[in-house]
C-alpha cells in the first residue's frame, strides 16, 4: 500500500533528522557520543544508533537527551518534522510543550502529573467474572 510506504519513509526521515540535530548539539557541546551516553545513562551503542537515524526514541530518551544536551525537546523534534503533513511531525508541538513544562517542574508536580497520567491508563472496572485478571502498564525498559 503506498500510504504505508509513505509512512515508513516519513518515519526513517524524521528519525534521521531528529539524530542529525542531536549530534548537532552534541559536537556544540565538544562531547563524544561517549559522554553523551554518561550524561544520559544510555548505552553508547544506542546513542550512535539515534544519531545515525537507524531507532526511533520514546519521549522520555527523547526528553533526556535534550536535557542533557541543555536544550528543548523542540530544539531536536522540531527540524525533524519538516518532511511531513503540515511541515511537523503530528502532536511534535504538544509533545515538545508538555515535556518542555515537565522539563521546569519541580519533582512535587512531576509526581502529581505521572499520577493523573497513572490513573488514565488505568483499565474501567471489569464485571466480575471470577477470571477477569487486571490489566499492567508495562515498565519502559530501558535501552541497553
Amino acid at each position: 500500500m503506498p500510504e504505508t510506504a509513505a509512512l515508513r519513509e516519513a518515519e526513517r526521515e524524521f528519525r534521521r533528522r531528529f539524530g542529525q540535530a542531536a549530534r548537532a548539539h552534541r559536537l556544540r557541546l565538544g562531547w563524544t557520543q561517549a559522554t553523551l551516553a554518561a550524561k544520559t545513562g544510555l548505552s553508547l551503542k544506542f546513542v550512535s544508533r539515534v544519531e545515525s537515524g537507524a531507532v526511533g526514541t520514546s519521549a522520555w530518551v527523547a526528553w533526556r537527551l535534550a536535557a542533557a544536551l541543555g536544550v528543548e525537546v523542540g530544539a531536536l523534534v522540531g527540524g525533524a518534522g519538516a518532511g511531513l503533513a503540515g511541515g511537523r511531525a503530528p502532536l511534535a508541538g504538544d509533545v515538545s510543550r508538555f515535556l518542555y513544562l515537565m522539563n521546569r517542574a519541580g519533582p512535587d508536580e512531576r509526581r502529581r502529573v505521572y499520577a493523573v497520567v497513572r490513573a488514565l491508563l488505568k483499565p474501567a472496572p471489569v464485571a466480575a467474572s471470577g477470571d477477569a485478571r487486571s490489566f499492567k502498564v508495562p515498565r519502559p525498559r530501558r535501552p541497553r
